[in-house]
């Protein structure tokens, strides 16, 4: 298309596509003013997008970076567009997904959260999404549902396989059950104490302990099962690459779920 202007009268192609860009923002920015009276800024970037985005949010020293995620084809429900992919695995600064609606644009319709989810697996990986989820469940009046999976513990039964033992075994079988015992307890003690940590800022929490030895498809199981509204996570990454790769169960709930997903890179995987 910029081959083909010539001419002293066509204005340079990048100028023209700018200025439809600038209006385009100019005129979103107008909406928002009028119909919920919030005042929006514009900003028209030149460079990688990702690495604009991520400039710019440190520039305005922004709390959250809030974007649409899309697939393509008949698989895109379970893939994140590149863009929103490449902002999850390398912002420091909180994204939140949203899938697009086919639904017209309603600057007028109030977006409720009233129920968020948080899964935890008792690092402080994991715990570190609560200060960035916190404040919006207070601000959202919000209530707050703490979730641990734990994975069935079956070294034992391994071994018995392998020792070719009778799986009916009666010993084996009584203690696996109490070694479930034992770790569920456990899961209930640590997600009891963050929830009486978080009561004390004001918030409605409740707890969730649920065996299973796929932790993203629980995760996801739960979301589905509960009156949900948003889903909040930290993701990590293992070893040299991590600033690229999200933790695989986080990886899966992202692109798995329906649900606004509100995703935290954790500092210390870097």
């Amino acid at each position: 298309e910029y081959a083909r202007l010539s001419g002293s009268l066509v204005e340079p192609y990048d100028v023209m596509v700018r200025k439809e860009n600038e209006s385009y923002l100019s005129r979103l920015a107008t909406k928002i003013k009028e119909e919920t009276g919030t005042e929006a800024s514009t900003s028209l970037l030149d460079g990688d997008v990702c690495e604009c985005l991520g400039k710019k949010a440190g520039s305005l020293t922004s709390s959250l970076i809030l974007m649409t995620t899309h697939g393509r084809g008949q698989l895109g429900r379970f893939w994140l567009g590149s863009v929103a992919d490449r902002m999850v695995r390398q912002s420091t600064v909180p994204v939140m997904l949203v899938r697009p609606s086919l639904a017209p644009l309603d600057f007028r319709r109030d977006c409720e959260v009233r129920h968020v989810l948080v899964p935890l697996d008792g690092s402080s990986l994991s715990e570190g999404i609560l200060p960035h989820v916190v404040p919006l469940c207070q601000a959202w009046g919000a209530e707050l549902t703490l979730l641990q999976i734990i994975e069935p513990d079956r070294t034992l039964l391994e071994h018995q396989m392998v020792a070719n033992l009778a799986p009916s075994s009666m010993p084996l079988k009584s203690e696996l059950e109490r070694m479930d015992r034992q770790h569920k307890e456990e899961a209930e003690t640590y997600l009891a104490g963050a929830r009486d940590r978080l009561q004390g800022q004001g918030l409605t929490v409740r707890t969730s302990v649920v065996s299973d030895a796929s932790p993203a498809p629980a995760i996801l199981k739960t979301a589905e099962e509960s009156d949900l509204d948003l889903i909040a996570l930290a993701t990590h990454g293992r070893g040299g690459l991590s600033r690229f790769f999200l933790g695989s169960a986080a990886d899966k709930v992202i692109r798995g779920t329906d649900n606004p997903v509100l995703v935290h890179r954790a500092a210390s995987s870097d």
